[in-house]
């Protein structure tokens, strides 16, 4: 899947009005030289199914991996999601 796919994916989401992401950090941590870092979470989606036209979601677990750059700026390098059992 390539960025111009994943774009138009995030733009259906944003404009069905029933879509909705919550996100909860629950632990950021970044290495002793300070060059890497992640956080983890949870998170609970909600959007229009687009079958029945009801309200539909799930939620999971994420892990995100940043990067520090050579401006100072921190930049997700690896980034992952997981639906909840």
């Amino acid at each position: 899947m390539g960025t111009k796919s994943l774009l138009e994916g995030a733009k259906q989401d944003l404009a069905d009005p029933g879509f909705s992401i919550a996100i909860t950090r629950a632990k950021t941590q970044v290495s002793a030289s300070g060059d890497v870092g992640y956080t983890q979470g949870s998170f609970a989606l909600r959007y229009t199914d687009p079958k029945t036209k009801q309200g539909a979601g799930y939620s999971g677990f994420y892990l995100t991996v940043f990067k520090k750059q050579s401006d100072g700026s921190w930049k997700a390098v690896e980034d992952m999601a997981t639906p909840a059992s």
